[in-house]
């Protein structure tokens, strides 16, 4: 009944996306090997995507390259531009360097984003040579350099220890000379490029400076980054430091991240003030994790830590939007228990509600 039915393109795709979430890779590329169709942009992708998964990057660059030669495929920078970065952070700089000459030859239309994963590569290395010859080659490309490129540069000089290169670059941002202005990243990578070279010598103002911006601009990884460093170079946070990394992680929706932080035994010390549970709770709060509010309010009863109105302001503020009704009240009457004046909690709910 159905023997002169051949399916589409659209159902290849449904097989081939099905088998490579089953795993099933040999069944994968019997199917893209015997379809009764010519394969499709989607086609290509979901069998890249799922060759460089499993880390067959020979049969993945093997794959890219016969797409780069059907005609009939629109090519898409994005698709080569995560295959390059895969291959460059597994160490496959021949495959990478392969599949980038196979690109150039076809003259794929680039986008900055797949020229900056190139220089990122060769920036983190601190091999600006290389970094230097692929931003001319954007350059030359007629692609817009955009924030990011600018930053890898500064990264770049930061990490090969090219002081007067960075300050270039971050000259050319400052004085409107290129297109983009410098973001928080810009300027703290140029500090850690000062603190490389001992302009000066790094304490935890410098890093808390550096951390507190990333973190306001939502740039966790580069927190992150500066934080192990911090560590590494044995500069140990102050209870100020401590409570701003603990709020800055809540404000970017970070909870376990910042309740790991809380937990980590060198960070005990500073839990013995009521200022930071009430940032764990303004933050649980935040996030929409009432129970965990409860939780660590019980924590700091158990602890003996003394409560205080901003303890219960966010609670009250949370519970009472939120229809629980009784148990805001509880709150309250545990207020006046306390002795902490309900008018703290009254004008917080005013100003809320």
């Amino acid at each position: 009944m159905f023997e002169n039915r051949h399916p589409s393109i659209a159902l290849y795709n449904i097989l081939l996306k099905g088998s490579c979430q089953a795993h099933d890779y040999k069944r994968a590329i019997q199917i893209f090997d015997t379809m009764n169709c010519e394969p499709n942009k989607v086609s290509y992708t979901i069998m890249i995507s799922h060759l460089l998964d499993i880390k067959e990057f020979q049969e993945a660059v093997s794959l890219l390259n016969h797409m780069l030669c059907d005609t009939r495929v629109v090519l898409d920078s994005k698709l080569f531009g995560a295959a390059i970065k895969r291959l460059l952070d597994q160490n496959h700089l021949l495959d990478a360097k392969m599949l980038l000459v196979f690109i150039i030859q076809k003259t794929v239309s680039f986008e900055a984003s797949f020229v900056n994963v190139l220089l990122g590569y060769y920036a983190k290395k601190g091999m600006m040579k290389h970094g230097e010859a692929v931003f001319q080659f954007m350059i030359k490309r007629g692609i817009s350099p955009t924030l990011i490129t600018f930053n890898t540069l500064l990264l770049g000089y930061s990490v090969s220890n090219q002081v007067p290169s960075g300050e270039r670059i971050y000259h050319l941002m400052i004085t409107g000379s290129v297109n983009v202005s410098p973001d928080i990243v810009s300027s703290t990578t140029l500090l850690k490029c000062y603190c490389n070279n001992g302009y000066f010598a790094p304490n935890v103002i410098t890093f808390a400076t550096m951390i507190k911006g990333l973190l306001k601009a939502g740039n966790l990884d580069c927190a992150h980054e500066f934080m192990h460093e911090m560590k590494c170079l044995k500069i140990h946070a102050t209870q100020k430091f401590y409570g701003m990394v603990l709020d800055g992680l809540q404000s970017n929706g970070c909870v376990s991240l910042a309740d790991s932080y809380f937990r980590e035994p060198e960070n005990d010390k500073f839990n013995k003030y009521v200022v930071v549970w009430n940032i764990m709770i303004k933050g649980a709060i935040a996030n929409d994790l009432f129970e965990l509010s409860k939780a660590y309010k019980k924590e700091m009863q158990h602890r003996s830590i003394q409560l205080d109105g901003k303890t219960f302001g966010p609670m009250l503020i949370a519970f009472y939007g939120q229809k629980f009704t009784a148990e805001a009240d509880e709150l309250v009457d545990e207020m006046r228990k306390l002795g902490i004046p309900i008018q703290y909690a009254y004008n917080d709910l005013k100003m809320a509600y």
